[in-house]
Formats: structure tokens, C-alpha cells, sequence
């Protein structure tokens, strides 16, 4: 008389899954901080054994010097005599709202000349950037 029809597994409904990844992919573009600094000098930064992580990051210009004594601020490439007139070009463009102080993260190679740090040191208080932070690896234990 009646027949039962076979009850068989509901297929699922993947109509809200495009919804989930595009917000799963949102977020972690949001998330993710990715390096903005092109560094082109190559560089081997000495050995500490007291280090500690800066804490404030929004407004750090990052200092590369070589062993060959070129300087690198940010992105360019700079002379030792226009150190001032970028790092003043910097200071201008970072928002005065942030409340903290400019900081100089600083990273020279383990073999650069003392000179040409303290020549680098004084362009930059010459621009009136007298905080200053140096990048160091931690040293190994043996």
C-alpha cells in the first residue's frame, strides 16, 4: 500500500561559506603588519645580552648604516650631510596626535666604523633626535 521513501543524508548548505572566508580573510588582512622598510644595505648587527623589545612603535624611523659607511633612512639612500633635512621630512608627515616622542631605531653593522656612527649621531642631533635605540641579536651562551 504505502511505500516508505528512504531517508538519506541532507546535503550540505555551503551558501553562507564565501561569507566566512571573505571575513576570516578581511581579518587577517587587518591583523597582519607587513614590513614596510626595503632595506638595501646588508648588515650584520652585533651581539647584547640585555635586550628589550620596544614597546611604542608608531613612530620609529629606522637607521641603517653599513660597513662600508653608506646610511640608509627608511626607503632612500641618504648622504651624510642630508641626514637632517630627511629625518625633519619624516617628523613632519608623523601625526602629532600619537603623543609619543620620535624615536631613531638604530642598525648598524657589528663592523662599521665608530666614525661613521658618531657622525650619524650627530646629523641626527643636529635635527634635534636624541632618542635613540640599538638593534642588537641576543647573544648565544656557550
Amino acid at each position: 500500500m504505502f511505500k516508505r521513501k528512504k531517508r538519506g543524508m541532507p546535503e550540505l548548505n555551503t551558501a553562507a561559506l564565501p561569507d566566512l572566508i571573505f571575513t576570516i580573510l578581511f581579518f587577517f588582512i587587518l591583523v597582519t603588519h607587513l614590513r614596510s622598510v626595503d632595506v638595501k644595505l646588508k648588515y650584520q648587527l652585533p651581539e647584547g645580552q640585555k635586550l628589550t623589545k620596544m614597546q611604542d612603535r608608531s613612530s620609529i624611523i629606522h637607521v641603517y648604516v653599513d660597513a662600508q659607511g653608506q646610511v640608509q633612512i627608511e626607503n632612500s639612500l641618504v648622504e651624510m650631510e642630508k641626514i637632517p633635512m630627511v629625518v625633519n621630512g619624516y617628523k613632519e608627515r608623523m601625526p602629532q596626535e600619537s603623543g609619543s616622542e620620535l624615536q631613531i631605531s638604530f642598525k648598524a653593522d657589528r663592523s662599521a666604523k665608530m666614525a661613521v656612527i658618531t657622525q650619524v649621531k650627530t646629523e641626527l642631533r643636529k635635527c634635534g633626535s636624541l632618542k635613540i635605540n640599538y638593534s642588537a641579536t641576543e647573544k648565544k651562551e656557550n
